[in-house]
């Protein structure tokens, strides 16, 4: 596996993912609209890159790109609670198209497709720890704050189907993805901790904080996902991809305030209007699969994580000083 074609591979993950190609001697095509990776992401890496700028939607050129990789990796995908509760509509098509244009091109090339989808494919009410065959048929409810995780199953029934007809297709679902290059405006709660943490601010924690999770740092789930990538075949259609430490919302922002050595103090608020009163009390990964195809390396704990997320946002805060 020489070229690799990674869609949005600007973004948080994406580029973690890119940095690893990069130093594993791949050269890199990334397909990316930029509306929420940055070039800047592919900084450490862009002597291996060759950046494209446009979108999953633009079913020619995801073909060409396709056409001229050994693996495609597609990542690509709105992010974030507050934009996808803005514009379900062009989420559900970024994330059902987008996917079906990567499957089509795929195909259509004989070229193996790593398909990242989601934990929110398990739905709302999952057993824990969740197993790769608890897959509901459906997602019910029409709150703007499920059109994400209705797309991705959407996506993901795709891409297994494909992989039921003898296409080379894996379907990975992360869990929890935290780390450097994680922006807070989407609503991810790691670097909106940090963030305040740094400050000396309240850390605000939704409800009684009591959601149970398992975190894992991008990177590591980037050499998860070059790991499985560099397979020349896989026995299942579909794998998670997690954390092993799990520990309460509640529990990670006193560890932040902790290994901060911040006077912030913790309080528990009620969660925004845009979620809808949609949560998951428990969400867990199962990781027999992922075990059984030698691809759960040694993981970061989550305080590496907490430190290099503070790490750059000081960086950040020093350099507009």
């Amino acid at each position: 596996m020489r070229r690799v074609l990674l869609t949005g591979g600007a973004g948080f993950i994406g580029s973690h993912l890119a940095d690893l190609l990069v130093e594993r001697g791949r050269r890199v095509a990334v397909l990316d609209d930029l509306s929420a990776g940055s070039e800047a992401n592919l900084a450490r890496s862009r002597h291996g890159v060759d950046l494209e700028i446009g979108s999953v939607l633009d079913a020619g050129r995801v073909l060409a790109l396709v056409g001229a990789a050994e693996r495609v990796i597609h990542l690509a995908a709105p992010v974030g609670v507050e934009r996808v509760c803005a514009n379900p509509a062009v989420t559900r098509e970024v994330i059902v198209r987008g996917s079906q244009n990567v499957l089509a091109a795929a195909r259509r090339s004989g070229v193996p497709a790593v398909m990242v989808s989601s934990s929110e494919v398990y739905g709302f009410s999952p057993p824990a720890p969740v197993r790769e065959v608890d897959v509901p048929a459906e997602i019910a409810g029409g709150a703007p704050r499920l059109s994400y995780a209705c797309a991705k199953l959407v996506a993901d029934r795709d891409a297994r189907r494909a992989a039921a007809a003898g296409q080379p297709v894996l379907t990975v679902r992360p869990f929890n993805v935290v780390g450097p290059r994680q922006g807070s405006s989407g609503g991810a709660v790691l670097p909106r901790f940090v963030e305040r943490a740094l400050l000396g601010q309240p850390l605000e924690v939704h409800g009684d904080g009591l959601q149970q999770r398992t975190f894992i740092d991008a990177r590591d789930l980037a050499r998860i996902l070059a790991d499985l990538a560099e397979k020349d075949a896989w026995p299942v259609d579909a794998v998670n991809a997690g954390g092993v430490e799990e520990l309460s919302v509640a529990a990670l922002a006193r560890l932040v305030v902790a290994l901060l050595r911040s006077a912030s103090v913790v309080h528990h608020v009620a969660p925004p209007a845009a979620r809808g009163g949609i949560e998951v009390r428990r969400r867990v990964p199962d990781l027999a699969r992922l075990r059984d195809l030698a691809c759960l390396p040694p993981l970061r704990p989550i305080g590496a994580a907490i430190a290099a997320v503070a790490a750059e946002k000081a960086a950040c805060a020093a350099a507009q000083a």
